[in-house]
């Protein structure tokens, strides 16, 4: 009788359960299309072209120690957006960083890509990129070039504007790995931006 009716409230359990996770799936089904019906766009892919500007806080790790310059900075960006994901070729590119006799030009090429969240009126989004920064070092004796790899991640906030505009403020970290100079100890960029991004969709 005690087998019986341990059985029993084990199936009792066991369906309750699976009423409760099935209620909650409805829920979550629910949600997301909710969620999936308000967010911008369309299916079909949409290209985009975009100038950003921005301003950077830029950390000069060397064997020694690190430095943090703010500079201004600028590009843009060429890409698509379908539902929900958006990706993107983006270029940018960094005022001189200089200490004393040192100095430093940086340029990015990365592409990114980014999941969104919301409705066209607002949308957060936050995702990553991969690429390579062009890297310009001069110690006013010696020049030296160097391509390097880049990796970013990132998020913001973007509304869109009648189907056409999409005006954008975002922030990203990106580390430059292993900038190293051959008359110089090895040295890395840690760089923190923020950006203003006006795209026209086409």
């Amino acid at each position: 009788m005690y087998a019986a009716f341990l059985l029993h409230t084990k199936f009792f359990i066991s369906r309750k359960l699976l009423a409760i996770l099935l209620s909650m799936s409805k829920h979550v089904l629910f949600l997301c299309l909710i969620f999936f019906t308000g967010m911008p766009y369309t299916a079909r892919a949409q290209g985009y072209a975009s100038f950003k500007f921005g301003y950077a806080d830029s950390t000069f790790s060397d064997t020694f120690s690190d430095s943090v310059f703010r500079v201004d900075t600028r590009g843009g960006a060429i890409g698509f957006f379908g539902n929900p994901i958006r990706i993107e070729l983006e270029y940018l590119n960094y005022d001189t960083i200089r200490e004393k006799t040192f100095k430093r030009d940086i340029s990015t090429l990365m592409a990114n890509a980014y999941i969104g969240i919301g409705s066209p009126a607002f949308q957060v989004y936050f995702g990553g990129g991969a690429g390579g920064a062009f890297l310009s070092d001069n110690n006013g004796t010696v020049k030296e070039k160097n391509v390097v790899f880049a990796s970013s991640v990132g998020g913001g906030i973007l509304t869109i504007y009648h189907k056409t505009l999409i005006f954008d403020l975002g922030i990203k970290y990106t580390f430059i790995n292993n900038g190293k100079l051959d008359y110089y100890a090895p040295v890395e960029n840690k760089t923190f931006t923020a950006l203003t991004s006006i795209s026209l969709i086409f």
